[in-house]
Formats: C-alpha cells, structure tokens, sequence
C-alpha cells in the first residue's frame, strides 16, 4: 500500500512540476475529469493490491483471513487504499513541490503514521472488564488519533487478528457490534472521513 502511495503521489507531483496540468485546463479539461483520470487508476491499483493480499492470505490459510468473514478484510484493506489516494492529493496540494522531495516526504510520513498508529493503539485498549485502560478526562484523544487513517487500519486489523485468533471470527454484522469501543465498521467510517478534505485539496 504505501509503495503505491508513494508512486500515485511522485505521479501527482510530476504532473504538476511540469504544468501539465495548467496546459490541460487551458485546452478545457473540466477539473471533474481531470480528478477522475487519477481516482479511477488509483482506485484500481489498490482494489487490486486488496485482492492479491486476499489472496496470499488464504493460499497460506493465515487464520485472520480463513477465521474471519471476506466482506471485513477486503473492506478494511479497499477503504484504506482510497483514503491514502485522499492522502495523495492532500500531499500533493500543499506539503510536495517538487519529485525530489517526494521520497523524503513519504518516508517521514511513514515513520510519523506508524509511531503514532503504534501509540494509538493503547488509547483504544481496555482492560479485562471492558474499562479503558486511559482516564476519561483524555478519551478526546480516541478521536483525534482517530482522523488519522494508519491508525484507524491498525485497530481495525488488530481487531480482525484477535478475534480470528480467538476463534470468535467477524462477520459484516458483526464487525459493528463486537465492541464498544471502535469496532471494525466504524474504524471504516473513519478512514473514510478525511477522503473529503484530500479530494478537496487536490
């Protein structure tokens, strides 16, 4: 995923650093189709990785894939590629100018998005009883680490791997009512969320 993320990106750049795009819009390429001409590969390069993860997965009957329903991890692997695409615009518009800096960029947004997915993953834990293992008076943070997508895609995951492991395996339904804690579905609805402000930007 994040080698894609990475390619999609140097694309997004290239394009701009050569005024590709300005030349576009002066022979009247609407901006919608110009979008489209990017969302529609990029959609397809990552349905593509989700498959072949897919895939892998049961060819090696790896339990997080053989335990749990098809619909939850296709879904979690497909909803994360379209929000790192949102990301792709989201850099492209304002923090990459030129192809050179696009390697540097995405490494340390690599390094920053797994620190901080490893550190969130402690804010949604719960103790033995169901009881958050942080003080009530920082549960804010639950949805502030919850805007990032990586983060969202660690706790869908790792809730995917437990229950598999435990033998009680997630179904659609199920994948929105095992927890009260952000369950599967609603880590979803989260990757999602910031798709609007990255296809904005671009």
């Amino acid at each position: 995923f994040f080698l894609l993320f990475v390619l999609h990106l140097y694309k997004l750049v290239d394009e701009k650093e050569r005024s590709l795009r300005a030349a576009m819009k002066l022979a009247g390429l609407a901006q919608s189709q110009h979008f489209l001409s990017w969302i529609i590969p990029f959609l397809l390069a990552y349905l593509l990785t989700s498959a072949l993860l897919v895939v892998w997965g049961l060819v090696f009957r790896f339990k997080f894939f053989t335990k749990t329903a098809f619909s939850v991890y296709m879904l979690t692997f497909f909803i994360f590629g379209i929000a790192l695409a949102a990301w792709c615009f989201f850099f492209d518009a304002l923090l990459v100018r030129r192809t050179d800096q696009v390697a540097t960029v995405s490494f340390n947004c690599f390094i920053i998005t797994y620190l901080l997915a490893s550190a969130g993953s402690i804010v949604y834990m719960t103790d033995k009883d169901g009881k958050p293992l942080i003080s009530d008076n920082i549960l804010v943070l639950r949805k502030l680490f919850a805007c990032i997508p990586p983060v969202m895609f660690n706790k869908a995951v790792t809730d995917i791997s437990q229950t598999a492991a435990i033998g009680a395996p997630l179904n659609f339904k199920l994948a929105a009512s095992y927890s009260d804690i952000f369950p599967v579905r609603t880590c979803w609805s989260w990757m999602l969320s910031p798709d609007t402000i990255g296809s904005r930007g671009g």
